[in-house]
């Protein structure tokens, strides 16, 4: 990809045919542009080996295809059937080019698909470690790697899984901090914008930023009591959610504005699909201008300082205030949706909505009361 003038360009090649033109993108939008034949290339990759196939022309044994991630991951998608939202799906193909690229650059000598082996996934396992991220990150790199490789060895393409066996990593001993009710008045005091309505809602619900941030209008019921995520995008429990007082008012003055968005928030969708870390750089710098201290740490391992309060904190704030007004945990589990399939089936199965709306309630006494946008107070009972 290169500028020409003002707009970016692509030149490349496939199956010795060559593509080039304009992407329509500007020299500003290089993010677009890249995004943009990235999916090109994807589309004609597809082309030309179903143009092969159509025409019947002997295909090489796959044991020969060079270990290149796209042609991997078009085979895997049409095959695979993970049922993995988009995000997820866009996860698991970052992941296989980080694969590709490290044996690129470490084991060049190393071509084919049918030469990984067991030993090039340790010595991963180890650089993953090396590049101090998270053990959380490097586990969902060594899960995903496993996934695409199971199904080629499991469909004959290559001799067997090299992931097989391979351990994870041990849970970081890094644990998030609450918000006590003084952060959580000023923070729902002081925030505005998409900003506010991230907070308020987390506060109010304990929804996973992703699951906020893409929450759409159909999620939520006619008269503004209850939101209901069939599949939460994380763990794909479901997660049904009376709405609290606050809250109502709340998303009564965003559903007035009557955009033409799907969403509850259209920035927001927009921010987190296109720029997610900007969300958390900016929630970072919020906290501190409001003057919350302590939202990250030192961590031994790390050259990075790990979060330790953030958006996913109002997750656990709104858990402990839960216990703290003595809601039976099936309940809390029911309204915030579980990560283990089993388990969430269990909790669901046990808590009622009318269990839901009784002992929420009581999580209004423990909530601070903060300025809404008109200057009034927020309500202590829901309407």
């Amino acid at each position: 990809m290169y500028l020409r003038g003002n707009y970016w360009h692509y030149d490349f090649f496939i199956g010795k045919k060559r593509h080039r033109g304009t992407t329509g993108f500007r020299a500003n939008e290089k993010r677009k542009a890249a995004m943009m034949v990235d999916l090109l290339k994807a589309k004609l990759r597809e082309e030309f080996v179903w143009t092969k196939i159509l025409h019947r022309q002997p295909p090489k044994e796959y044991a020969e295809q060079p270990l290149d991630a796209d042609m991997i991951w078009s085979y895997f998608i049409r095959l695979s059937d993970t049922g993995a939202a988009e995000h997820r799906q866009k996860i698991y193909r970052a992941r296989l080019r980080d694969f590709c690229s490290y044996i690129r650059d470490f084991h060049p000598e190393t071509t084919l698909l049918s030469e990984v082996t067991n030993i090039h996934a340790q010595k991963y396992r180890v650089h993953l470690k090396n590049r101090t991220m998270s053990s959380s990150t490097a586990n969902d790199h060594l899960a995903a790697l496993k996934m695409i490789f199971k199904l080629l060895a499991g469909t004959g393409k290559i001799a067997s899984n090299p992931f097989a066996g391979i351990k994870r990593f041990s849970a970081d001993k890094v644990k998030r901090e609450i918000f006590s009710s003084g952060e959580l008045r000023t923070i729902l005091n002081k925030s505005s914008g998409w900003m506010h309505h991230l907070f308020i809602m987390a506060a109010y619900t304990g929804l996973r930023e992703g699951d906020i941030c893409m929450l759409k209008k159909s999620e939520i019921d006619g008269d503004i009591r209850w939101i209901t995520i069939e599949k939460t995008r994380k763990t794909g429990a479901k997660a049904d959610i009376p709405i609290l007082a606050p809250l109502k008012k709340h998303l009564q003055s965003v559903l007035r504005q009557k955009n033409s968005s799907e969403y509850v928030c259209p920035e927001l969708a927009e921010l987190y699909c296109n720029s997610p870390k900007k969300i958390s750089r900016d929630v970072k710098k919020f906290l501190h201008d409001i003057g919350i201290i302590g939202t990250s740490q030192q961590v031994e391992g790390y050259c990075h300082r790990v979060s330790v309060k953030d958006i996913h904190s109002l997750r656990h704030t709104f858990i402990y205030l839960a216990a703290k007004a003595n809601i039976p945990l099936p309940v809390i589990q029911s309204v915030v949706g579980h990560a283990t399939e089993e388990m969430t089936r269990y909790y669901t199965e046990h808590a009622r909505r009318e269990d839901k709306l009784r002992f929420m309630d009581l999580i209004l006494e423990n909530m601070p009361e903060f300025e809404q946008p008109n200057g009034k107070p927020s309500q202590k009972s829901p309407q």
